[in-house]
């Protein structure tokens, strides 16, 4: 099981990574494109996939109160140190208006947050998916198959369904469906011993076959998991997520996987930092080096994630001198 949980480090250092480097605002288009297709699927994944451990135990009033203070507590605080940083560099927006807007946000999630920190629209929604996901774990195995299926059918129909005139849907519920889709992915991985196959020899075959499918519907039906247009979408999602688990299979590099145990913090800070370095004039920086394309992108987002895990870097200095 440790070295199950180190892959799904990797799998989460990775996806961490190319969720930051999809929030380069000048990424090159096909990359946007890939990463797009499949990034927030991987976290999905991994939490099915760890769900399995625990699929026995039952959902619990403690159950919920530790995933809030995990997951819900760190929302609230980036969003709060979110809305603080946005009236430093943006002064027009002291108003009454924009902190009943901040409140809204605060309540309603997702498109009513205006704080230049939108990417966290995730934790609200990974929320309600991994309680609703705990739940529907503890039913039969062909129960959680049907119910696979029928999100499977359900989730480029939800935002259709859900979305008001203005295209915003209240926490953005219907990612509910492709995530408990991708979840299920990942606990039947797990269940039927799945990553044991990625040694075989013939998985470098049909990983590449994966990979390259993925890759031709990534650009042949572009979408992403917060507005799934298509089947596709999913399928293509899935194929990449299998091209990535067989290149990372073997990955035990210690970054990545830091990375991937991190990736919480790294997810709900990042933009704002990134909308700090931009009104600092960072990214006018490094095009005066003349960095440009995947490498402007590439930096950029390791400056952006070495910002974002400083604080934990430098106490894990100190517990290391405090420790000698």
């Amino acid at each position: 099981m440790e070295k199950r949980e180190n892959n799904i480090d990797v799998f989460k250092g990775m996806a961490i990574f190319f969720v930051v480097l999809g929030h380069i605002s000048n990424v090159p288009k096909d990359v946007f494109i890939y990463v797009y297709s499949f990034h927030v699927p991987l976290f999905f994944f991994c939490s099915g996939y760890l769900m399995y451990f625990t699929r026995e135990r039952i959902m619990s009033f403690q159950y919920t109160k530790n995933l809030f203070k995990k997951v819900m507590i760190p929302f609230y605080l980036a969003y709060l140190i979110s809305y603080f940083v946005t009236l430093i560099f943006e002064p027009e927006k002291r108003s009454y208006s924009f902190l009943v807007s901040f409140f809204k946000g605060g309540l309603l999630g997702s498109h009513w947050m205006d704080v230049n920190n939108f990417p966290f629209w995730f934790l609200p929604l990974f929320f309600i998916s991994v309680l609703t996901f705990k739940y529907l774990s503890t039913f039969s195995l062909k129960t959680i198959m049907v119910i696979g299926g029928i999100c499977f059918i359900v989730s480029p129909y939800a935002y259709l369904l859900l979305k008001n005139p203005e295209e915003n849907i209240v926490w953005s519920i219907n990612v509910l469906f492709p995530a408990i889709f991708f979840m299920i992915f990942g606990f039947f991985m797990n269940h039927f011993k799945a990553m044991e196959w990625f040694n075989h020899q013939m998985s470098f075959f049909i990983s590449m076959i994966c990979g390259a499918a993925g890759l031709v519907i990534a650009f042949h039906f572009p979408s992403e998991i917060l507005y799934v247009e298509n089947h596709w979408y999913l399928i293509g999602a899935v194929l990449a997520i299998i091209f990535f688990i067989w290149l990372n299979k073997d990955n035990q590099n210690s970054i990545i996987r830091f990375l991937g145990k991190n990736s919480m913090i790294i997810l709900v800070i990042h933009k704002i930092i990134n909308f700090i370095l931009v009104e600092l004039g960072f990214d006018k920086f490094l095009t005066s080096l003349k960095l440009s394309g995947i490498i402007f992108a590439a930096t950029f987002s390791i400056v952006i994630i070495f910002l974002s895990l400083l604080p934990v870097l430098i106490r894990t200095l100190i517990t290391r001198r405090r420790a000698l």
